[in-house]
C-alpha cells in the first residue's frame, strides 16, 4: 500500500513518474487515491494527467493518459454529487478533466502517442460527458465549442464523419457566437477568431471524407486565413501554427 498523503499533499510530478516507472499505471492510481483531501486528490488526476501526455517517462503510452483522466473525471462527477462545501469545484475540475482527456485522445497532434478506435471511442464518451457537465454549469459559447470540436474529432477518427460533419457545424456556430459576444470578426479571414477559422477547417476536413470536393477550396481559405494570421503578432503566429499543424495532421488521414 501506498503511504497516505496529508490533506494538503498534491501528488508531484517526480513521485508520480517514479510510482508508474517503478509499479505501473495500477500503482499509481492508489497512489492518487491515497490523497485524503478531496481538491487535492482531483488535482493529483489532473495535473498528473497532463504530465503523463506531455512530459517524458519511461514506457510512455496513452493507455495511462486515459485510464487517470477517466479516474479523474468519475471521482470529481462521483463526489461533487455530496453536496459537500467543494461539490460545485469537483464538478468544475471533472467538466476541466474530461475536455482535457477528449482533446488528449485526439488524433490531431502529430505526437509520438499510438491511438486506436478504443482510445477515439473513450474520446468520444468523455466529450460527451463535458458537453452535458457545460449544459449543467451553464457554460458560455467558448467551451461548448471546445466540447464539440472534441466530440467531432472522435466521431471523424472512428470514420463517422456525417456526425463528426454536425459537431462540427456546432462547435463551429458556437465558435461565432463566442466571437461576437467578445466584439471580435466571426468571418473567415485573418483577423477572424482562432476558434473560428479552425472551426471552418475541421468542418471542410468533414466535407471532403464526404467526398464533397468542393470542400477543398473551403479548406485552402482557411490556410490563407492562418497563414495571414501569423503577419499580426508573435502571439497570432503561434496560434495559427498550431491550427495548421492540426488540420494537416488530421488531412494527412485522407490521403
Amino acid at each position: 500500500m501506498s503511504e497516505q498523503k496529508s490533506q494538503t499533499d498534491v501528488v508531484e510530478w517526480e513521485e508520480a513518474q517514479k510510482t508508474i516507472e517503478q509499479g505501473g499505471v495500477a500503482a499509481l492510481l492508489e497512489l492518487i487515491a491515497s490523497v485524503e483531501d478531496p481538491l487535492n486528490r482531483l488535482k493529483s488526476y489532473s495535473a498528473t494527467m497532463q504530465n503523463l501526455t506531455f512530459k517524458d517517462w519511461r514506457n510512455k503510452s496513452i493507455d495511462a493518459v486515459q485510464a487517470v483522466g477517466l479516474a479523474g473525471v468519475d471521482y470529481g462527477e462521483s463526489e461533487s454529487r455530496g453536496g459537500g462545501e467543494h461539490s460545485e469545484r469537483l464538478f468544475e475540475g471533472a467538466n476541466i478533466i474530461a475536455y482535457n482527456l477528449a482533446a488528449n485522445l485526439a488524433d490531431c497532434w502529430g505526437d509520438e502517442f499510438t491511438r486506436g478506435p478504443a482510445h477515439f471511442e473513450t474520446g468520444l464518451r468523455v466529450a460527451e460527458r463535458a458537453i452535458a457537465f457545460r449544459e449543467q454549469l451553464k457554460k458560455g459559447p467558448g467551451p461548448f465549442s471546445m466540447a464539440y470540436w472534441a466530440k467531432g474529432i472522435h466521431l471523424f477518427s472512428l470514420g463517422r464523419y456525417q456526425e463528426a460533419a454536425t459537431a462540427f457545424q456546432s462547435s463551429l456556430e458556437f465558435a461565432e457566437q463566442g466571437a461576437r459576444d467578445a466584439g471580435k470578426s466571426d468571418k473567415l479571414d485573418a483577423k477572424g477568431s482562432f476558434g473560428v477559422i479552425l472551426g471552418h477547417g475541421y468542418l471542410a476536413l468533414a466535407a471532403l471524407a464526404l467526398e464533397q470536393i468542393e470542400a477543398r477550396a473551403q479548406l485552402d481559405q482557411v490556410y490563407a486565413a492562418f497563414e495571414g494570421m501569423k503577419e499580426l503578432s508573435d502571439d497570432a503566429k503561434a496560434d495559427a501554427e498550431i491550427g495548421i499543424s492540426q488540420l494537416r495532421n488530421v488531412e494527412k488521414k485522407l490521403a
